[in-house]
């Protein structure tokens, strides 16, 4: 069997939605309607509006209603953690850093993860303890690693269930290196399923049923709330008092709404020993 730091080498992270959508965002339209929407988010986006710069990168990094700009994309992603604080939009930043050619910089990579980590987002603590677990990045340490993918443990990502269990099994890394995760493993054992899938048990599962509406209405529904320029409330957040920012400009919301795959090389079949 392929070893676990092998499965990870060559690592894409490929952003499929941002979750301030309830559907996902179709890569390359050019149509006439996307262009529309393009323009809109961007006169939003000049009017201050943290949220729309996020979707704005988005539309970026997608080519929606405009041609690919990954620099683009990766400024207004800057922007919106910025002024906005956005959960989201500093995740995908942190993941342009660590993957897109001529913008990888891992240690800005690192730095807007771990806002986004700060706020309990549950893929930035998986992809921190990637980076911390896996020699490539240059950052190797299990402490640290131990103590992300214990958060993301916790947090039920399902990615983090794969290398808990591979530590567990002592294949060339102990289970002494990462006591943390051993620890959230023992607490709350994997299920195994018929056709060899793994989970957390039932009872100890959130079920969150999400019923989405078209992305078209997800986006006019925003553009309403952006009509109006951005006022300054005597905080580095525009737009909410003080008392008010902690929970307005996380547009990850229920982060289950969020569509993130991560996409990893070979992994499965590197994970059945093929």
């Amino acid at each position: 069997m392929k070893t676990i730091k092998n499965m990870f080498t060559g690592v894409l992270i490929v952003m499929l939605s941002n979750s301030v959508f309830a559907a996902k965002l179709p890569s390359n339209c050019q149509t006439q309607e996307c262009e529309e929407y393009f323009h809109q988010f961007k006169l939003a986006a000049k009017r201050g509006h943290p949220q729309a710069m996020a979707t704005l990168g988005q539309f970026y990094y997608h080519a929606y209603g405009t041609e690919k700009n990954v620099g683009e994309a990766l400024r207004y992603f800057k922007k919106a953690s910025r002024i906005g604080g956005d959960s989201a939009a500093q995740l995908k930043a942190g993941l342009i850093y660590l993957s897109e050619d001529g913008h990888k910089d891992i240690d800005k990579g690192i730095d807007y993860l771990k806002k986004a980590a700060k706020k309990d987002y549950k893929a930035a603590n998986f992809v921190l303890g990637m980076i911390y677990f896996d020699a490539k990045y240059g950052r190797q340490d299990y402490a640290l690693a131990d103590e992300y993918f214990a958060d993301a443990y916790q947090q039920r990502f399902p990615e983090v269930a794969k290398v808990a269990l591979y530590v567990q099994q002592e294949n060339e890394i102990s289970p002494q290196s990462f006591p943390k995760l051993m620890a959230e493993l023992q607490q709350s054992p994997l299920m195994a399923s018929r056709d060899g899938s793994i989970s957390w048990p039932k009872d100890e599962m959130e079920v969150i049923t999400v019923t989405s509406p078209p992305l078209e209405t997800v986006l006019r529904e925003q553009l309403v709330t952006y009509r109006r320029p951005v006022k300054t409330t005597g905080t580095r957040f525009t737009g909410k008092s003080c008392a008010e920012r902690t929970q307005c400009y996380a547009s990850d919301g229920v982060e289950g709404m969020a569509d993130y795959t991560f996409l990893f090389v070979n992994y499965n079949r590197a994970a059945s020993g093929q």
